[in-house]
């Protein structure tokens, strides 16, 4: 709506801190009023039935019966004739693209020009709570002007007498390099300021959510005295988000996906739990009873798994023993029961009398063994690169370390490396440019520095 930026912030983050800075941008869609809107003949998209509550302490949802759907409708040509004759489109940052926006979720606008030869675009229309009348149209934010939009809005199907509550809007901000940041997401040049959300160049509720977590819970521990709480690439995606952020900068607004993490057999929404509860409670931030709780879970989870390892018979055996799914090869070889779970042969419910550490668990449990029983004969080979990340992230680099001065480093390496000043081997390994061959150059030159006495680096082992 035009309003005038706050710009003071800004100045003396860039003057006065010396940060270095950018300009990145987003957008949102206009808000309808759902009693406006047509849903006849649109196709609905129904809850998860049963749904799956958020918490672990949560054995089922309250509001069951109070589910709501989400409905997909689509733009069209007609409307899509709106943006190609808007008079303003080479005025507006947000369409010229002079300031980098998000490429995952770019405005409808964006979508139309550069797709010219699509003649739809899918847009979700999601309710924002169960008593709300408001509907967010996922797929279309814009930026448009007002009377535009109401035009653009009511050529789409189902939504032709759509009342827009606000209007979609554009935002231009600032943000800080995320390589001026440590893992805890405190500022390298200003002590005791941590930095969260769409000041790191990040777009998303949940990428901000994530952030102010991690940033929160190490300004108090940091307070407190006490060591920090990082999470690392191998054990959330908490850990990925911010490590990358950290190592490589942003070029554009970044969102966080399960295909930039390399460990995602492990990092699963099903093991949450046992993976984080542990750390949080030593930060101090995760209760007795949740803690309790999950440890409970965790042993009786390893018990049953191990006792299904260790349970091993010849396929002749298993025929006699349970009901088969599948057929299995007489090739004499004793398969355990986890394995007969994992490569789905038998059903778990079947085994309590072959397993008696199954006839005690929460029936609840048995899909989280089964998941585990899945992924079980392909963790090995990642549990090993998991080993070898960890080895390079101990090796921690001088923090003084002059990379011009390297015999054979590369200067597309020395570059990277600069820029980024990573703290361990390992976050070197992943920038651009800093090859296998120049890690191994770095690590021999950091090694050689640590065992001559006059040049003794801070180089440390965790």
């Amino acid at each position: 709506q035009g309003e005038q930026p706050t710009i003071g912030l800004a100045h003396t983050l860039e003057d006065v801190c010396r940060f270095k800075m950018g300009r990145l941008r987003t957008g949102t869609p206009p808000r309808l009023k759902q009693d406006t809107i047509d849903f006849a003949g649109l196709q609905e998209q129904q809850s998860d039935m049963p749904p799956t509550p958020f918490s672990f302490l949560t054995k089922e949802v309250d509001q069951i019966n109070s589910l709501v759907s989400c409905f997909m409708t689509h733009t069209t040509p007609e409307a899509h004739n709106i943006v190609h004759v808007l008079e303003t489109l080479d005025r507006n940052c947000h369409i010229a693209e002079e300031v980098v926006g998000p490429r995952y979720c770019p405005s409808i606008e964006s979508k139309v020009l550069r797709f010219t030869d699509k003649q739809r675009h899918q847009v979700w229309l999601e309710p924002e709570g169960i008593d709300s009348n408001v509907i967010y149209p996922n797929g279309i934010s814009m930026t448009m002007p007002e009377e535009a939009q109401e035009r653009f809005i009511r050529l789409i199907p189902g939504l032709e007498h759509a009342q827009i509550l606000q209007p979609g809007y554009g935002v231009a901000y600032d943000y800080i390099d995320p390589r001026e940041l440590k893992h805890t997401l405190e500022t390298k040049r200003v002590g005791g300021l941590f930095l969260a959300g769409q000041i790191n160049g990040t777009t998303g509720y949940e990428e901000a959510a994530s952030q102010g977590i991690i940033a929160g819970i190490n300004a108090a521990l940091r307070v407190y005295g006490k060591d920090s709480f990082i999470l690392d690439r191998a054990e959330a995606y908490i850990g990925v988000l911010i490590d990358d952020l950290v190592t490589h900068g942003v070029s554009e607004p970044y969102r966080m996906f399960t295909s930039r993490a390399e460990y995602r057999m492990t990092l699963r929404a099903d093991n949450a739990d046992i993976r984080l509860t542990g750390k949080g409670y030593r930060a101090g931030c995760v209760s007795d009873k949740r803690q309790s709780h999950t440890q409970a879970i965790c042993d009786q989870l390893s018990s049953c798994i191990e006792s299904l390892r260790v349970t091993n018979y010849s396929a002749d055996a298993w025929r006699k023993l349970a009901p088969l799914k599948a057929r299995i090869s007489n090739d004499g070889k004793a398969r355990s029961a986890l394995e007969m779970i994992g490569k789905q042969f038998l059903d778990i419910e079947v085994l309590e009398d072959i397993v008696p550490e199954l006839r005690d668990l929460d029936s609840g449990l048995y899909e989280r063994i089964y998941i585990e029983a899945l992924y079980d004969q392909y963790k090995q080979r990642q549990e090993s690169a998991i080993r070898q990340y960890r080895q390079e992230e101990q090796l921690l680099l001088p923090t003084d370390l002059d990379y011009d001065k390297i015999p054979s480093l590369p200067r597309e390496a020395i570059e990277a490396l600069k820029v980024a000043r990573p703290t361990t081997l390992g976050a070197a390994s992943r920038l651009r440019g800093v090859t296998p061959a120049a890690c191994t150059t770095l690590l021999i030159y950091v090694r050689k520095r640590k065992e001559t006495p006059k040049e003794h680096s801070s180089l440390e082992h965790m």
